[in-house]
């Protein structure tokens, strides 16, 4: 009988693991594919076999659901006439601790979370100002590590019109550059940018990218150092639909 499953990933760690003998505590030598197929969970001494022979269902139901999330977000948008747009906004050099690979001068000691901090108090400005003209806005964040570890963010956001895209653009552009920190003692170098495109595509297949960069292990090891939410919503959709 075969095991329930939905990961790729996993069924892919099951079929390397089925060629490694197994051993049961009471000594039986009976092959691996022989008790999986019987569903007989066998722990290997010294080991954490348990827990990485089950299939991390939790993470991938996690996935499923924000992709059914998202997909349900870009219906609801599309009906109601709302824009898509795809934001990538990186942070100043001075964050940064390598420029190019090399050491980066106008690295001033901060830290992945310090870096993390300033972008949100930017994005949560941009929100502050968009909703005091009225432009409701509402989506996904994700965080990608620069090969330095410092956070760069991509946001996929949903706002009624053309003319409310193009505003919310030039106010995370504008907020990037009042708060840069150029002009500023000891702080001088490149400032944070923003790249805009409008979403013409899936905006399920976008996001999907950056669910797998987040399944890589060095990216878990990065996202639990710093205490750093891989993913999170923002605003919310009026009409009851439920994200």
């Amino acid at each position: 009988m075969a095991a329930p499953h939905t990961c790729w990933r996993c069924q892919h760690a099951r079929d390397r693991r089925s060629h490694r003998p197994a051993v049961h505590r009471a000594g039986c030598g009976r092959h691996w594919r022989q008790r999986c197929a019987a569903g007989v969970a066998v722990p290997r001494a010294g080991s954490h076999w348990p827990g990485r022979l089950r299939c991390r269902a939790a993470g991938c139901r996690m996935k499923a659901e924000l992709l059914q999330r998202v997909e349900a977000a870009q219906q609801h948008a599309t009906a109601h006439g709302h824009v898509g747009v795809f934001l990538t906004i990186t942070l100043p050099s001075r964050f940064h601790a390598l420029s190019g690979g090399k050491f980066n001068v106008y690295w001033t000691g901060a830290t992945p979370k310090d870096a993390q901090h300033w972008i949100s108090r930017i994005w949560a400005s941009t929100r502050a100002s968009l909703a005091r003209k009225g432009i409701d806005v509402y989506g996904w964040r994700m965080v990608e590590p620069h090969t330095d570890g410092t956070p760069h963010w991509h946001v996929l956001a949903f706002v009624h019109s053309h003319p409310a895209a193009d505003v919310l653009a030039t106010a995370i552009a504008r907020h990037l550059s009042a708060d840069d920190g150029r002009g500023r003692p000891g702080c001088p170098g490149r400032p944070g940018e923003v790249y805009f495109r409008l979403v013409e595509t899936s905006a399920a297949g976008l996001v999907a990218k950056y669910i797998e960069k987040n399944s890589d292990h060095r990216m878990r090891a990065w996202v639990n150092t710093w205490g750093i939410r891989p993913f999170c919503r923002f605003g919310a959709v009026k009409g009851g639909v439920s994200l």
